[in-house]
């Protein structure tokens, strides 16, 4: 038996920028040119539930960094979505769009038990620090403070993050998992290869990935 009871954690996911309810994105000079595929904001958030459920199990994990849902007041629609967000435990990181919400939600004692709500996006070295895979990683929804830093950089800590929506440049050592950049939810596996390629990338031309 492990630590957890004999409860044996499944995949681990991670991803941000889902914005479930903000209508906006499905414009291209608005927003995502992923969600321009749809016409309707009630057709992109059936989507994107069933994407979500049909790739995370009943035993994984989700790091969520920031900004699931947006320009939604409405807790029942919140609470409804929440609910519906499969995995055995979420945690969410909030974003400059759903943390006031979440907050809120938490103050209330009204997130499902699966849900989990850490780190304030405002401060740019506040974030989740995790040993996953023998990688030490740092995940925030904002990228990186101006200096180009973030906590545990210099010793070889990854930076996971949102918030730019893959107008950052490249980085061997960070990446930004948005669903906006990607159009999936990422595994640990995809993180790796998404940041040798921009390793591989910035030798190829000659100029180091930033």
């Amino acid at each position: 038996m492990n630590a957890l009871g004999g409860f044996e954690p499944g995949n681990i996911w991670f991803t941000a920028d889902h914005h479930f309810f903000h209508g906006g994105i499905l414009h291209p000079e608005h927003g995502s040119s992923r969600a321009a595929r749809w016409r309707l904001t009630d057709d992109m958030n059936a989507a994107l539930l069933k994407q979500w459920r049909d790739t995370v199990g009943r035993r994984d994990i989700v790091y969520c960094l920031g900004d699931l849902f947006a320009r939604t007041n409405s807790v029942s629609k919140v609470l409804g979505l929440l609910d519906q967000l499969s995995g055995y435990q979420i945690i969410l990181l909030g974003g400059n769009h759903d943390d006031k919400m979440l907050r809120k939600l938490v103050r209330q004692g009204r997130l499902p038990q699966h849900v989990r709500l850490v780190a304030n996006p405002m401060d740019e070295y506040v974030g989740l620090d995790q040993r996953i895979e023998g990688h030490q990683v740092f995940m925030r929804h904002f990228p990186n403070a101006p200096d180009e830093a973030w906590p545990g950089k210099s010793s070889g800590t990854l930076l996971l993050h949102g918030h730019s929506h893959g107008n950052r440049e490249e980085h061997p050592a960070r990446l930004d998992v948005g669903w906006d950049v990607h159009g999936r939810l990422l595994s640990f596996a995809d993180v790796k290869v998404c940041m040798k390629k921009s390793e591989t990338d910035g030798d190829r031309t000659g100029t180091p990935a930033r």
